[in-house]
């Protein structure tokens, strides 16, 4: 079965000087070939190796980059799968979702880690629950914009949803908006996007 960073891999073989990202921050445009952000996101995937073991769920809290990329990448390449946290969401929210995914990683845009640690911080004094923050600095990390932070939330009553990323093949897990009830964490199999992909080209 083809998984997400499977088609990735072949396109860097077959394609490796070709653009595969292009990003424009709005004062330049910034290009990256399928050979560099490969080699990126496999340097991502042999720390996360050294970190953790695979078929994970590692949250990311960042703004669009070409590093972004590379990090999820690493992350699939690592066999686990990520959880994207909208940088709009109120505090409440992103706790919520971390805890009821059980996720204790979370990739945090090097810009953003005071913002991310507020957001903690103010549910912590909302909700008179305690939580650890260690920050894991890493240089393959910070050459894609990015720290590692590992949460521990203590006294936390939500029933951790079971994932089991390694059965599903996981590509990623989000969150539902909750307009008709509560947000729902939604499960998403490589299986589901590889054909969709697959039929674009």
């Amino acid at each position: 079965m083809d998984t997400l960073d499977s088609m990735f891999e072949k396109s860097a073989r077959c394609h490796p000087s070709n653009i595969a990202v292009t990003f424009n921050s709005g004062n330049a445009k910034e290009h990256v070939t399928y050979q560099e952000l490969d080699l990126k996101a496999s340097k991502v995937a042999e720390f996360l190796n050294t970190l953790c073991e695979d078929h994970e769920v590692i949250a990311v809290y960042c703004k669009q980059s070409i590093g972004f990329v590379a990090c999820i990448l690493g992350v699939l390449k690592h066999k686990s799968c990520f959880a994207p946290i909208d940088l709009n969401w109120p505090p409440n929210a992103i706790c919520s979702f971390l805890s009821k995914l059980n996720v204790s990683l979370v990739l945090v845009d090097k810009e953003l880690l005071e913002p991310f640690q507020q957001c903690l911080l103010e549910w912590s004094h909302r909700s008179s629950r305690d939580y650890e923050v260690k920050v894991i600095k890493n240089e393959i990390l910070n050459a894609n914009g990015f720290l590692l932070v590992h949460v521990k939330m203590a006294n936390v009553k939500l029933e951790a949803l079971h994932v089991n990323t390694k059965s599903l093949s996981l590509a990623y897990v989000m969150q539902t908006s909750g307009t008709t009830g509560e947000p729902k964490a939604v499960k998403v199999p490589h299986r589901c996007i590889a054909p969709n992909i697959t039929d674009l080209r």
